[in-house]
């Protein structure tokens, strides 16, 4: 019986932590009179691995690919929109001793700057 209970603790345990990131540095200038405010858009990358060291799901740059479903949801490329408030989380969990999932989430508001 103890013998089975320590292998449910051994292998069939997960652990996992969060990291939040802000990220507010830009060069634009904000005033109540040069913008308006359009939503808030989210997005999200997630990466697994076996061992610790060769990935199966999400192979690319989580950041990079969060970012770009964000980009995509706030529709940045049709205007003058711009992403500000940017906060990176980030959420790993173990699933000992085989498996790793990293997954990141971005959230940011869009603006859209007023002629």
């Amino acid at each position: 019986m103890k013998l089975l209970l320590l292998y449910c603790l051994l292998f069939l345990s997960s652990c996992g932590y969060n990291d939040i990131f802000d990220i507010n540095s830009s060069g634009v200038v904000l005033n109540g009179s040069n913008y308006k405010y359009i939503k808030n858009v989210t997005g999200e990358a997630t990466s697994t691995q076996i061992l610790g060291i060769i990935g199966i799901f999400g192979t690319k740059a989580l950041v990079e690919e969060a970012k770009n479903k964000m980009a995509v949801e706030a529709e940045l490329y049709s205007g003058n929109r711009a992403l500000t408030n940017i906060t990176i989380d980030s959420k790993v969990m173990y699933f000992l001793p085989f498996f790793t999932s990293r997954t990141v989430y971005l959230s940011a508001d869009v603006i859209e700057f007023i002629d």
